[in-house]
């Protein structure tokens, strides 16, 4: 409950300090006189935004502080927050000459949201703007699920229908990411497809060119083995041979001169080298042959890797090699994207499937509760000189889920007995509207969480002996929640 205001350097307000106690509350006074002005300064430590000039003194700090007595179930706001808790907290807020503001809950800065989201938990402000809530759809829903008891099963429908309404969202975005992607996906598939018929896994590009190049001179080549063969092994001895003799008449005087042997050793491999080269001439020379079909095969596949080369703008076999895999992983992932739409749909599914579930429950019991709610209006609005009035909430199967559940509710009025029940929006007047108002607060007052109820003209459009038995309803409220 609010046990105390301090406002200093508001509107008219040079300094107030007020002690509010439990229970009922009345703050009077002529039109002018400031109530409203307190009530702005409330709303300034409640986490309303501050007008501009609203310094008494131009020239000084506003400074507005309330405290509240706290329960335990105000903890969780603490902890989540990261605040110190106290049973009698203070919220402040401070109002500079230029304009800037500050906000603190028990002596700690905050952001004014915090501010905000603490003060809606702590004080419920009435205003007669607030009877406009009667023709807002949100507020019918309020009203009778707080009157059902149906906060938790509400909480947890909402959680569903927004993990429902995001996975939607995703497969939408999903769906239209694969309709574009579709577009590419053929010209993907012939990429890839062209590559892997390339068969680069197979191909040595440098190898492939020597092949050519030896297919294209092969007449070259063997002419030129063919020579070198001759020029080793045509004579009536061969060079090899005749090395070898050479390397024997030095090796007969290796006794008396040791550098003969060593001479002699050398042309022993001399001999066997040149050999061996006559040996590898033959083999080439037989090798090299000519071969029309193989020469335009191997110039065909080169002239098929330069053409991908120089489309895909790169200079080797291995970077089309890692294009093909890039492309390859494309594809893949085309593929993957239409398993991510068969899941979010199986997903959406199971989700639309609880939302009916937990909406059926919620309608069942707001029909169920409407009958005993409507029951309670109707009685507390013959004590306010409405004996013939009646007002039905009327819970109507949507066509769609929406964050509230699966229904639609209308609020139907009628304040004479044989009349016809029509929206409120249409048919209750003013002073109707206010009993009808104060008729749910006070039904709904033992069923709030919320401590303080602050009603503001409440009383508008009434007077006389109607004003006086809503006097004796807001008496009999106050014994539930502190009443100002």
């Amino acid at each position: 409950m609010l046990a105390h205001l301090s406002i200093q350097n508001y509107a008219l307000i040079e300094h107030l300090d007020l002690d509010l106690r439990p229970g009922l509350t009345a703050l009077t006074g002529e039109t002018g006189s400031g109530k409203s002005i307190i009530l702005g300064a409330l709303g300034l430590v409640l986490g309303e935004r501050a007008e501009s000039g609203i310094l008494r003194n131009p020239e000084l700090k506003c400074f507005v502080e309330a405290i509240f007595h706290l329960s335990d179930a105000h903890i969780p706001f603490f902890e989540k927050h990261d605040l110190d808790y106290e049973p009698h907290s203070y919220l402040r807020r401070e109002i500079t000459p230029n304009g800037k503001s500050r906000a603190f809950i028990n002596d700690t800065p905050v952001n004014l949201s915090v501010l905000k989201e603490l003060g809606e938990a702590l004080i419920d402000i009435h205003s007669q703007q607030e009877q406009q809530l009667l023709t807002d759809r949100s507020f019918r829903f309020a009203v009778l699920d707080a009157y059902a008891g149906n906060q938790v099963l509400l909480v947890k429908y909402q959680a569903v229908f927004n993990s429902w309404k995001s996975k939607q969202l995703e497969l939408k975005e999903l769906t239209e990411k694969e309709a574009s992607s579709k577009l590419d996906e053929d010209y993907f598939q012939f990429q890839f497809q062209e590559l892997e018929s390339a068969r680069l896994d197979e191909t040595d590009q440098t190898t492939l060119e020597g092949q050519l190049k030896a297919l294209e001179h092969a007449d070259q080549i063997q002419a030129k083995l063919a020579e070198t063969e001759h020029a080793l092994d045509n004579l009536e001895q061969s060079i090899p041979s005749l090395i070898k003799q050479l390397a024997q008449k030095l090796k007969a005087q290796t006794e008396w001169h040791s550098m003969s042997g060593i001479l002699a050793n050398r042309l022993d491999s001399t001999a066997i080298e040149l050999q061996d080269i006559l040996n590898e001439c033959e083999s080439a020379r037989e090798e090299i042959v000519g071969d029309p079909e193989r020469q335009e095969s191997i110039a065909l596949q080169l002239d098929e890797l330069y053409r991908l080369q120089q489309k895909h703008r790169v200079q080797t076999v291995g970077e089309l090699k890692e294009l093909k895999e890039e492309l390859s992983s494309k594809l893949e992932g085309l593929s993957s994207m239409e398993d991510q739409i068969h899941t979010l749909e199986s997903e959406i599914k199971l989700l639309e499937k609880e939302l009916n579930s937990i909406g059926d429950e919620l309608s069942d019991k707001r029909s169920k509760s409407s009958k005993k709610l409507e029951g309670e209006l109707s009685l507390k609005l013959q004590k306010m000189s409405l004996p013939h009035a009646s007002i039905r909430f009327e819970v109507i199967p949507s066509a769609e889920l929406h964050l509230e559940g699966k229904d639609k509710i209308r609020l139907l009025f009628k304040a004479n007995k044989g009349g016809e029940e029509k929206d409120i929006a249409k048919v209750a007047s003013g002073g109707e509207r206010s009993r009808v108002m104060l008729a749910l607060k006070a039904t709904l007052a033992s069923k709030y969480l919320i401590p303080t109820l602050i009603l503001d003209e409440i009383d508008a459009g009434v007077s006389g002996e109607v004003a006086l038995k809503m006097a004796e309803i807001m008496k009999e409220m106050s014994g539930s929640v502190q009443l100002i």
